[in-house]
């Protein structure tokens, strides 16, 4: 797992297919932005980073010029529902919150 990991909400879906997966607040990996980078693990000390929550590491469509933070993730009628927080440092008036749902644990989302 990367040393910078904030804000990680983390999900056991051991009953569903034997794994953890942590999702936390974007961190850089090498020259790229990861928005919301989605690790697993099968003991909760090792860690491998498995996908992003929004693969064209991009904000959603609605606020293309925030950043994503503080994901919670939690299983729903058997879907995949990630929470988070959107928004434009310094611009309170385009901040907000955002749900999106997969079929994966891993995404897309």
């Amino acid at each position: 797992m990367a040393s910078d990991c904030p804000d990680p909400s983390v999900l056991d879906n051991r009953s569903r297919d034997g794994y953890f997966y942590t999702y936390s607040t974007r961190i850089r990996v090498g020259d790229d932005l990861c928005q919301i980078p989605i690790y697993r693990s099968e003991n909760l000390v090792d860690w491998g980073l498995v996908s992003e929550a929004f693969p064209s590491g991009t904000c959603p469509s609605w606020e293309p010029d925030g950043a994503l933070w503080a994901p919670d993730i939690n299983f729903i009628g058997g879907r995949y529902v990630l929470y988070y927080a959107v928004g434009v440092w310094g611009d309170h008036d385009r901040s907000a919150s955002g749900v999106a749902v997969s079929d994966s644990p891993t995404g897309p989302f």
